[in-house]
């Protein structure tokens, strides 16, 4: 013998192997999943720091039938699903529509005057009659959070995108292997 090491992989090819492509895909979307929750508490933190508010918040859902529910609304949240051959995971800021504004802000807004005296019609089209002037009423301005959330941690995100899918099959491994 010269001192040289023998690596002996036939239990993992054989595991590899007999995996099925919807396990194969169930392990890239866990270890895609895991990485985009690094992104997700970015974006909270930022939200909090910004807005001096935490990320989460209790909203009471009514529902067609009258049933009433609480529901915890996140400033940002994860999704996943497979769409053709493909797995999509996504972190988005939309689970309450409000947050947009915060992110993006927006353009001034004003009323339309304070008392509707009438309509008038011109055409086909109906007007509303209107007496005063229109009141500012301010504008949001934009907080881009979830902007630099992501550009302040996508470097980490791809390096964490391959550890994460190696542990999730480590993780299978383990599971098979008991």
């Amino acid at each position: 013998m010269s001192g040289g090491v023998e690596i002996d992989d036939r239990e993992i090819r054989a595991f590899l192997a007999s995996l099925t492509s919807k396990q194969i895909t169930e392990l890239y979307r866990r270890g895609l999943k895991k990485s985009a929750f690094i992104l997700r508490k970015e974006t909270i933190q930022r939200f909090s720091k910004e807005y001096n508010y935490k990320g989460k918040w209790k909203q009471k859902i009514t529902r067609k039938s009258g049933k009433e529910r609480i529901k915890t609304r996140e400033v940002a949240k994860v999704t996943s699903k497979k769409k053709g051959g493909d797995i999509i995971v996504k972190v988005h800021i939309m689970d309450d529509y409000r947050v947009k504004w915060l992110e993006m802000g927006t353009r001034n807004r004003y009323t339309k005057g304070r008392l509707n005296v009438g309509y008038s019609r011109s055409g086909g089209r109906k007007y509303i009659l209107r007496v005063g002037k229109p009141q500012r009423r301010g504008r949001v301005s934009e907080g881009r959070f979830f902007r630099a959330a992501r550009l302040s941690k996508q470097k980490s995100l791809m390096t964490s995108i391959e550890k994460n899918i190696g542990d999730a099959i480590k993780q299978s491994y383990k599971r098979t292997k008991k």
